[in-house]
Protein backbone atom coordinates (compact mmCIF):
# COMPACT_ATOMS: atom_id res chain seq x y z
CA UNK A 1 0.00 0.00 0.00
CA UNK A 2 2.98 2.39 -0.80
CA UNK A 3 0.53 4.43 -2.84
CA UNK A 4 -1.76 5.21 -0.20
CA UNK A 5 1.06 5.67 2.41
CA UNK A 6 1.93 8.01 0.02
CA UNK A 7 -0.59 10.42 -0.73
CA UNK A 8 -0.99 10.76 3.16
CA UNK A 9 2.23 11.44 3.69
CA UNK A 10 2.35 13.82 1.01
CA UNK A 11 -0.70 15.55 2.47
CA UNK A 12 0.71 16.07 5.81
CA UNK A 13 4.21 17.39 4.71
CA UNK A 14 1.48 19.98 3.22
CA UNK A 15 -0.11 20.60 6.15
CA UNK A 16 3.53 21.20 7.87
CA UNK A 17 5.82 21.45 5.31
CA UNK A 18 8.35 21.74 8.17
CA UNK A 19 7.70 18.59 10.49
CA UNK A 20 10.90 16.61 11.63
CA UNK A 21 8.91 13.64 12.12
CA UNK A 22 7.11 13.86 9.02
CA UNK A 23 9.62 14.44 6.90
CA UNK A 24 11.61 11.58 8.72
CA UNK A 25 8.64 9.05 8.18
CA UNK A 26 7.89 10.13 4.89
CA UNK A 27 12.25 9.64 3.42
CA UNK A 28 11.51 6.12 5.26
CA UNK A 29 9.15 5.53 2.89
CA UNK A 30 11.01 6.49 0.08
CA UNK A 31 13.50 4.35 1.36
CA UNK A 32 11.42 1.80 1.15
CA UNK A 33 10.46 2.24 -2.87
CA UNK A 34 14.08 2.58 -3.79
CA UNK A 35 14.09 6.30 -3.80
CA UNK A 36 17.49 7.27 -1.76
CA UNK A 37 17.76 10.66 -3.53
CA UNK A 38 14.64 12.18 -2.37
CA UNK A 39 14.75 10.52 0.79
CA UNK A 40 18.60 12.10 1.33
CA UNK A 41 16.92 15.49 0.80
CA UNK A 42 13.96 14.89 3.30
CA UNK A 43 16.93 13.29 6.30
CA UNK A 44 19.01 16.20 5.75
CA UNK A 45 16.56 18.78 5.78
CA UNK A 46 15.27 16.80 8.88
CA UNK A 47 18.53 16.89 11.04
CA UNK A 48 18.80 20.79 10.17
CA UNK A 49 15.40 21.12 11.32
CA UNK A 50 15.97 19.18 14.89
CA UNK A 51 19.81 18.38 14.98
CA UNK A 52 19.06 17.54 18.12
CA UNK A 53 16.32 15.43 18.45
CA UNK A 54 16.10 11.78 17.30
CA UNK A 55 18.87 9.52 16.39
CA UNK A 56 17.09 7.54 13.93
CA UNK A 57 17.61 9.91 11.30
CA UNK A 58 20.87 10.12 11.02
CA UNK A 59 21.52 6.30 11.27
CA UNK A 60 19.40 6.42 8.25
CA UNK A 61 21.27 9.35 6.66
CA UNK A 62 24.74 7.81 7.27
CA UNK A 63 24.00 4.68 5.35
CA UNK A 64 22.79 6.71 2.53
CA UNK A 65 26.80 8.73 2.53
CA UNK A 66 29.78 6.86 2.65
CA UNK A 67 33.29 8.07 4.24
CA UNK A 68 33.72 11.06 6.69
CA UNK A 69 30.05 12.61 6.16
CA UNK A 70 29.10 9.20 7.17
CA UNK A 71 31.44 8.84 10.06
CA UNK A 72 30.31 11.96 11.61
CA UNK A 73 26.51 11.36 11.00
CA UNK A 74 26.91 7.72 12.90
CA UNK A 75 29.04 9.59 15.66
CA UNK A 76 26.03 11.81 16.02
CA UNK A 77 23.45 9.36 16.21
CA UNK A 78 25.79 7.77 19.38
CA UNK A 79 25.67 10.84 20.98
CA UNK A 80 22.37 11.55 21.12
CA UNK A 81 21.70 7.65 21.78
CA UNK A 82 23.76 7.88 24.89
CA UNK A 83 22.54 11.33 25.54
CA UNK A 84 19.17 9.74 25.46
CA UNK A 85 20.14 6.66 27.88
CA UNK A 86 21.75 9.02 30.98
CA UNK A 87 19.03 11.43 31.10
CA UNK A 88 16.74 10.78 33.62
CA UNK A 89 13.28 10.24 33.16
Amino acid sequence: QYALADKFCRKALEMAPKHPKGLELYAGLLLEQGNAAEAEQLLRQCVSLAPDEGYQKYLSLAQLLSGRESESLTKKAIHLIRKAITQPQ
